[in-house]
């Protein structure tokens, strides 16, 4: 999730999760 947030472009899975970081 981390990585995610740091890079929420790196995967679209983890976009759901990071939903409100990604946007």
């Amino acid at each position: 999730m981390l990585k995610s947030i740091n890079q929420p472009t790196n995967q679209p899975t983890d976009q759901l999760t990071n939903q409100p970081t990604y946007h």
